[in-house]
């Protein structure tokens, strides 16, 4: 059955036993949900897939974490907004997510990787407000296995003082950060998907080349655009950050990258006055100087691809003044991706989003994500 199909049956459903009807005889796990999420229809796929039966969990509401779903880089859905039934609802879109969620299954250890397909509901006289399909993604192992060698590539025993985010929009990303102390940095190749994540994975090569010689940041764009010409990619750019911290001095240079900001011992927020060279992929020379600072102790450094500030919310693109906003109520990365994602008006998020953030005063590390 595909997703045209499915969507046309449930659009043409107008009472509650043609609902259960259908659910009951699709080979798919599916259950509605009312306005408060809690849990009203649970199908024989549903039990069959999860182990749960419709007694564990009718009457129950999702958000509390009985499902325990998280996404495919161990962020938790079931207790906030980012879970693509929720986003259904609240955007009143219907979504088709492959490989969107780990469930939990009652009878192992082991979670089960979901494809899932999410539908507002509005039938008269029915307290359904939400539709959830879903069924095991038998595609998932390979990605599995190519998102954790992606990342197990992620830098490792960080300096106590930096702390890394990393969330793909799709199961590869085009992001990478990278720390050789005193180097260290943030880079976004173009478009996302395994085209970028393969870039993105040579690019860690090349950049740990220069950075094993000590490489000035003033030449570091020229001698960057040359070793990437050398793997005659035509069609692909990338924007980035880099910089070196030796003790409280910490010089940047951008290139096309968003510029970072400095979260002030006040909790004022402000953007760093640096020059933007070219994006590293168009063969064009690099003329900008580094930027030089000292971090105070209680100052914060955040770095972070443009796939945060262009979060699309209701009043347009969450932009930098609402990275601003976000900063002012916190620190933790991991939750400054799940406010910035609940203010979203998209299903999914539609790009590659990193941060790195550099200071004596950040959250203590929980994981990466």
């Amino acid at each position: 059955m595909t997703e045209d199909s499915i969507k046309a049956i449930v659009n043409e459903i107008s009472d509650s036993f043609q609902l259960k009807k259908f659910l009951d005889g699709i080979d798919m796990g599916a259950y509605l949900v009312d306005k408060d999420r809690t849990i009203l229809y649970w199908n024989k796929a549903a039990q069959r897939i999860t182990g749960y039966t419709p007694e564990d969990v009718i009457g129950k509401s999702c958000k509390d974490n009985l499902l325990a779903h998280t996404d495919s880089m161990g962020v938790p859905l079931c207790q906030t907004e980012l879970c693509p039934l929720i986003r259904s609802m609240k955007t009143q879109k219907t979504a088709f997510v492959p490989f969107a969620a780990y469930a939990k299954n009652k009878k192992k250890k082991s979670r089960i990787p979901l494809n899932i397909f999410s539908f507002p509901l509005s039938i008269p006289d029915m307290p359904y407000v939400g539709l959830e399909f879903f069924q095991v993604s038998m595609e998932a192992d390979e990605l599995v296995r190519a998102m954790n060698i992606q990342k197990n590539l992620l830098p490792k025993n960080l300096p106590e003082d930096f702390r890394i985010f990393y969330h793909p929009s799709s199961f590869l990303s085009g992001d990478m950060i990278f720390s050789t102390p005193p180097f260290f940095g943030l880079v976004d190749v173009s478009g996302h998907g395994v085209s970028s994540a393969l870039i993105s994975t040579s690019l860690r090569l090349l950049i740990n080349d220069l950075t094993s010689r000590d490489i000035n940041l003033k030449t570091f764009g020229d001698k960057l655009e040359k070793q990437y010409k050398q793997l005659q990619v035509t069609d692909k750019y990338f924007t980035g950050i880099f910089g070196k911290k030796e003790g409280d001095m910490v010089s940047l240079i951008s290139f096309g990258h968003p510029k970072p900001i400095i979260i002030r011992e006040d909790g004022e927020v402000e953007e760093i006055k640096i020059k933007n060279d070219t994006p590293i992929g168009f063969n064009f020379p690099h003329f900008a100087n580094p930027v030089c600072f000292s971090l105070k102790e209680n100052e914060t450094l955040f770095i972070f691809s443009d796939g945060l500030p262009e979060i699309r919310t209701r009043s347009g693109l969450l932009d930098t003044n609402g990275v601003f906003e976000l900063l002012k109520e916190t620190q933790d990365p991991n939750k400054i991706y799940e406010k910035a994602m609940e203010k979203s008006t998209e299903i999914v998020q539609s790009d590659d989003i990193s941060m790195l953030m550099i200071g004596a005063n950040i959250v203590a590390d929980e994981g990466v994500h």
